[in-house]
């Protein structure tokens, strides 16, 4: 009955590990000029986030909240391109596809689906804020 018990305690805390794992996912693409890239999206914890902000001199940050709560406070230099607009501005956003992007929101909730939506558009390095904007301060 221990082996049971242990091995269900195990795989629970396997499940419940794997699931707040960061993802960092590489695949190989295209560029629009026929060279070959790496797509790059990773899930950052807003201390990398602070890290990339300043390191990456041509780092683009996309805020995906709504107008209300990007006015209410948001990351210098934060551009608002929110989720439920994301394919009205599709146009605008498409002059970053070649940049590295940092997508936020509150919470992560609208953030990751955004960043999804980027990589199907073929957005090359994507980073993902977990802690969401909630969390900026403190």
């Amino acid at each position: 009955m221990k082996k049971y018990f242990l091995l269900f305690i195990i795989v629970i805390m396997f499940v419940v590990g794997f699931n707040y794992e960061k993802i960092f996912v590489v695949e190989t693409c295209v560029k629009a000029d026929g060279n070959s890239c790496e797509y790059v999206h990773r899930q950052v914890t807003k201390e990398e986030a602070r890290v990339l902000i300043e390191e990456k001199d041509d780092l683009v940050i996309i805020d995906v909240r709504t107008l209300q709560e990007y006015n209410e406070g948001h990351i210098l230099g934060a551009k608002l391109f929110p989720i439920d607009s994301l394919y009205i501005d599709k146009e605008l956003l498409m002059q970053y596809k070649e940049k590295p992007v940092l997508v936020y929101c509150r919470t992560k909730n609208r953030a990751v689906p955004a960043a999804e939506e980027l990589k199907k558009w073929g957005f090359i390095e994507v980073y993902t804020m977990i802690d969401g904007y909630s969390t900026w301060n403190n």
